[in-house]
């Protein structure tokens, strides 16, 4: 007996439109940040290369998206490089130049009000220096100090998210709470690892040392002591003191004014370096994280006490007037 041929319906499954809003997209960025930080290989402290540079990457993807998001919040022609050209139908295509981070910065803290603090300009700046790095030159970055970096701007983005950008919604409400939950936990470990890691060089570096110990220009921890071959006891980075003095002043006090010259002991007795610029105006120490008053030499360790601060226009003019007027008694020669 034969069949009736049945023939074949395709049914045509519409493929869901991708959509991811601004916040829920940075948020969706961040996890995938926070996830690559936090991976562990077998028996091994730190991330793969492979997950550091994801999660660098991803990390200042969020911080991009977010600050944008609080931007759109103001003004939508606020998110353009150039808000004067900015028009509506290229807004909702996504067809434009958007403003950098940096403007994205300047905007809110100009024009939304938002409290953003120069600290957390140059964290976020220090990230988007890191991810550069991995992204364009394949240079390699200390974990520790990828991690200690990205700390910062977690710590930051949490609370701008909920203090800025956190509207309930009956659709995205649940979402939010269990991302933001995961992100603090992620957040955590890596404040853990960073407290830990600092309790080990707090045990090595302390007493009269202290007064020796400045902040590591890479990963911002007070870890680095000066007087011998300097190398940061938190992210193990290390320079010869000429290049710590440039670096430091480059990356910590600012732009060069003429506050690193030649140090005098050094240029007297066996020393014969005292022609590389290795002492420094304008540190702070560990024994005083504060007071950045202190004149010191990344080479030899003599602490020159000074009074005044002074930006120097010449550094010649600096090192003819202004001779160690006090040392510690083990720097005596």
């Amino acid at each position: 007996m034969p069949y009736d041929r049945v023939p074949l319906v395709r049914r045509i499954v519409e493929r869901p439109d991708v959509t991811f809003r601004p916040v829920r997209n940075g948020i969706d960025y961040l996890l995938s940040a926070v996830e690559h930080l936090t991976a562990r290989r077998h028996r091994d402290l730190f991330p793969a290369d492979r997950d550091l540079k994801y999660g660098v990457l991803h990390l200042h993807a969020a911080t991009e998206v977010l600050l944008k998001a609080r931007l759109e919040v103001e003004h939508w022609s606020l998110v353009f490089a150039d808000p004067g050209k900015a028009t509506l139908t290229n807004f909702q295509a996504g067809s434009f130049n958007s403003t950098t981070v940096d403007g994205a910065i300047a905007r809110l803290r100009d024009i939304a009000q938002v409290q953003i603090s120069d600290k957390t300009r140059q964290a976020i700046k220090r990230l988007g220096d890191t991810r550069n790095a991995f992204t364009h030159y394949g240079h390699s970055v200390p974990a520790l100090v990828v991690e200690s970096r990205s700390a910062e701007v977690l710590a930051f983005l949490i609370e701008f998210i909920e203090a800025e950008l956190h509207v309930p919604t009956d659709d995205f409400d649940e979402e939010f709470d269990t991302s933001m939950r995961r992100i603090r936990a992620v957040l955590g470990n890596i404040d853990s690892l960073v407290a830990d890691r600092m309790r080990d060089v707090d045990a090595e570096l302390k007493g009269e040392l202290l007064e020796n110990t400045i902040m590591c220009p890479a990963c911002r921890q007070f870890a680095v002591l000066v007087g011998s071959e300097p190398q940061c006891r938190f992210c193990l980075q290390a320079w010869l003191p000429r290049d710590l003095a440039s670096e430091y002043v480059m990356l910590v006090t600012g732009p060069d004014d003429g506050q690193v010259i030649p140090c005098e002991d050094c240029a007297s007795g066996k020393r014969r370096v005292g022609d590389e610029r290795t002492l420094v105006f304008h540190v702070a120490t560990a024994d005083n994280p504060q007071d950045d008053g202190k004149a010191l030499c990344f080479q030899c360790g003599t602490k020159y006490m000074r009074r005044t601060r002074v930006i120097y226009d010449h550094a010649s003019e600096a090192f003819s007037e202004h001779a160690p007027t006090e040392r510690t008694p083990d720097q005596q020669h």
